[in-house]
């Protein structure tokens, strides 16, 4: 069967030349295509061609890595349903049939480890497989941790997708790469790093840098280019214009109100009926009071909120909603997010408003604006400036926004085909050298009980966060109380401490579960990462609309959890062994 044919097949649609390429010719090692012209499917559908027609070259197993939650269950499900397409032509050649497993908080599963002879996709956060390549494995019983090991260095196919947002884990997969090269494998494995606004000197690390430099890069051709499709694409016409409002000082995180009025008013004035309008802000609090604004306003269209912090239930419904279908003759639909939708979802708005971001986020949210050339009469982008030298650039540097300001006064329009390349250097981040690779073989905890920290090297230290999950209590909690990864919301450290602040001021408090006698205990410490805690559901803090909100007093919503004790396996040094899935 000619590859054309298997990938219509798979995916049913004809394949672009780029994924022709990627089917037929040897892999490269970088892949830089525009938003929405399929890169997962061009990658997964490669990789099973390859497979079935025996091709030395290609790994057994593919490991899919993605920096963010929402990004892998919504790739999960793409290869599940190509799975099953694919299953009769496997049938027919008698190769052995791929299985695809989710591996992320929560979702653990362990049939591809017993079964490491069968060819698998495994999809997963950056947190899960990172930490299984660096001998610490997140979420799993120690003394797993160097069998997880091998299997995602040998005969693995790494493929880092979305590297833009992988922060401090992008250098450690580059040095990772260099080790396997230097150090050797039982059996061959490859790494391959994809994005829209990928820089090639973001992998240039002190171990990879000469690698890096030879790597064979993948894009659009010319005569690809010219093609309807991908011109419809790459040119579909996207106004750029500087929104009205604009973030001031006078608008910080406990007095956003003010702002969020202003730019309600503002999305409300340009949202078009029967179509998606997209407003992504670079902080939770900013998304939250502006889904409040909108809802005293009260308009026709549908709204709500899409970030990080919600529980796992509540935020499956916000992704099914994310990509649902608007009724073209109804009042369309009002999407308030936060980097979460930035970069993988596979969503498209007639009107987008960003708050200023560094050059590769802007061109990311570009991305969810009239994405397939949907709207022939074009789309509109409204970029939110900020007043500089008032402390607003969190989470990013005032350096990138100031770029990102200099090359958006530039453009008229921000279709692909009009947008500068990106040229942002890359941060610094900690490195893991060799010496500090091998270390990690012992595995022993130090004398201390704790075992080597190796969270810098695969998430950004401000990413860390603390853990809440809500019970009804009846006096003091039980010691038989396990905390259940579908109940957890996450809240960053600043978060959990206007929560915990709020709450001893009611003369209330939240519990810790003490790893020495396995009892709930009052927690009176300032919150670090990694740290899980057990809150009475009257305590509030949280909601299925607005997500974690501290200063939210109403009662909590609980959650129903299994009865099924997974503590057998736990170990102190490692708080997700203690959660139960």
């Amino acid at each position: 069967m000619e590859y054309a044919d298997f990938f219509h097949d798979i995916t049913g649609h004809d394949p672009f030349p780029y994924q022709v390429e990627l089917g037929t010719a040897p892999w490269p090692g970088q892949v830089d295509i525009p938003t929405g012209l399929g890169k997962t499917a061009a990658i997964v559908t490669a990789w099973l061609y390859k497979r079935l027609t025996g091709d030395p070259e290609t790994p057994l197993r593919l490991l899919y890595c993605l920096p963010m939650r929402v990004l892998a269950e919504q790739t999960a499900g793409s290869i599940h349903a190509w799975l099953e397409r694919a299953a009769p032509l496997f049938r027919a050649a008698g190769v052995a049939m791929p299985r695809s497993f989710l591996l992320m908080g929560g979702e653990v599963h362990q049939e591809w480890v017993e079964n490491p002879e069968q060819p698998t996709i495994i999809i997963g956060t950056q947190d899960m497989l990172l930490s299984r390549a660096l001998m610490r494995g997140y979420g799993m019983s120690r003394y797993q941790w160097p069998m997880h090991f091998a299997l995602v260095h040998n005969d693995a196919f790494w493929v880092f997708d979305e590297v833009q947002l992988m922060g401090s884990g992008l250098a450690t997969t580059a040095q990772l790469e260099a080790f396997r090269c230097s150090l050797g494998l039982a059996r061959q494995s490859r790494s391959l790093w994809m994005s829209a606004t990928l820089n090639p000197d973001w992998l240039a690390t002190v171990d990879f840098g000469e690698r890096a430099a030879a790597l064979r890069r993948l894009g659009l051709g010319r005569t690809e280019q010219a093609s309807p499709v991908v011109a419809r694409r790459r040119s579909a016409p996207k106004r750029l214009a500087r929104a009205e409002t604009i973030l001031g000082a006078a608008n910080r995180k406990k007095k956003a109100r003010q702002y969020a009025d202003s730019l309600a008013e503002e999305v409300l004035a340009r949202h078009v009926p029967g179509t998606t309008s997209l407003v992504i802000l670079n902080s939770v609090e900013r998304a939250q009071a502006l889904l409040a604004a909108l809802d005293r306003t009260g308009p026709a269209a549908e709204t709500f909120v899409v970030h990080s912090r919600f529980r796992p239930g509540d935020r499956s419904v916000l992704n099914a909603r994310l990509c649902a279908p608007v009724a073209a003759d109804g009042p369309g639909r009002i999407i308030v997010a936060t980097q979460a939708v930035e970069a993988g979802v596979d969503m498209s708005s007639r009107v987008l408003f960003t708050e200023l971001a560094p050059w590769s986020s802007l061109v990311q949210r570009f991305g969810r604006c009239n994405r397939y050339g949907e709207a022939a009469d074009g789309a509109d982008v409204f970029w939110i400036d900020l007043e500089e030298g008032q402390d607003l650039e969190s989470p990013y540097d005032g350096s990138s926004l100031a770029a990102a300001r200099e090359k958006l006064s530039q453009c008229v329009g921000v279709s692909p085909a009009e947008l500068p390349g990106v040229d942002e250097p890359a941060r610094t981040w900690p490195v893991l050298r060799r010496r500090d690779f091998l270390e990690l073989f012992n595995t022993d905890p130090d004398l201390s009980g704790f075992d080597v920290d190796v969270a810098p090297y695969i998430r950004d230290a401000d990413a860390m966060d603390v853990f809440f999950f809500w019970r009804k209590l009846d006096g003091p909690p039980s010691s038989d109380i396990r905390s259940r990864k579908n109940e957890l919301c996450r809240a960053s450290l600043t978060q959990a401490e206007a929560l915990l602040k709020r709450l001893r001021r009611g003369q209330k408090h939240a519990c810790y579960r003490d790893s020495l006698d396995g009892e709930w205990k009052p927690f009176r410490d300032r919150p670090r990462p990694g740290l899980v805690l057990l809150l009475e559901d009257s305590a509030g803090g949280y909601s299925s609309r607005y997500g974690l909100q501290p200063e939210s007093r109403g009662r909590v919503d609980l959650v129903e959890t299994a009865s099924r004790d997974t503590m057998a396996e736990a170990y102190g040094a490692d708080w997700r062994s203690r959660v139960a899935n």
